[in-house]
């Protein structure tokens, strides 16, 4: 995938919002970190990305999940736990991990808003979102987005102003990757609550409410230099 440079693309970034809570409702949920079994995934100087797979449900089916974390030099520490995904790199390293959801099959067509909740972000990174599925042009994307240390957050991002977008599209999607990584500089922590679809509505109801939480670093330590960014999962050529 080429996805064109984010000057060339129309905003994407709905809406940032403090809190807002993950509602059901008629929102499609990819993720809520419900099913976690303190998964842990921690090591250093792997050249080759270290996996796990789990089974989660999507849309009332069974699909797998496959968190990835990887360096090429230090440690590095990811993990699902707590209801949470996080990822950490300490000072001057890059590491990288992802999630990687197949298996499934759902039509996104009312539900066009990414919803991406984090609950802390610590230090500076960026993040990678993927959709594939069985409609031409088979793979679209968004990427990079900058990452800030905030409080807790929520992010909506419309799919189909991502590179790579044609009508019917959503029909058929059949798998989500989230990937991120930090940048070299300083430390940098991350925790994600949830992943979701949601409709216009549902997006437009969410109330900014003053930050309760801030960053949960659930004794996450990571470290990394340049890794090798994480192989899609599944893609279609």
């Amino acid at each position: 995938m080429n996805p064109k440079p984010l000057s060339a693309q129309r905003p994407t970034l709905v809406a940032l919002l403090l809190l807002a809570p993950l509602s059901a409702g008629a929102s499609v949920i990819i993720d809520d970190f419900s099913v976690n079994s303190s998964i842990v995934i921690n090591a250093g100087g792997s050249p080759v990305p270290i996996s796990d797979a789990q089974t989660v449900q999507i849309a009332g089916q069974s699909a797998t999940r496959t968190f990835q974390a990887g360096a090429t030099t230090g440690e590095f520490q990811g993990q699902i736990k707590d209801n949470s995904f996080g990822y950490a790199s300490i000072p001057g390293n890059t590491g990288n991990a992802s999630l990687g959801y197949t298996g499934f099959n759902v039509d996104l067509s009312a539900t066009p808003f990414l919803r991406l909740d984090f609950t802390g972000v610590s230090g500076t990174g960026s993040f990678v979102v993927e959709l594939q599925g069985s409609v031409t042009p088979f793979t679209i994307g968004h990427l990079p987005v900058a990452l800030n240390t905030s409080p807790s957050s929520t992010l909506f991002f419309d799919v189909r102003d991502f590179a790579g977008y044609q009508p019917g599209f959503l029909t058929g999607v059949n798998t989500f990757i989230f990937a991120v990584e930090g940048t070299g500089g300083p430390a940098f922590f991350m925790n994600l609550g949830g992943i979701s679809f949601t409709s216009s509505d549902e997006m437009l109801a969410a109330i900014p409410e003053p930050a309760t939480t801030g960053w949960i670093a659930g004794g996450l330590l990571a470290a990394g230099a340049l890794v090798r960014r994480t192989r899609r999962q599944g893609s279609r050529r």
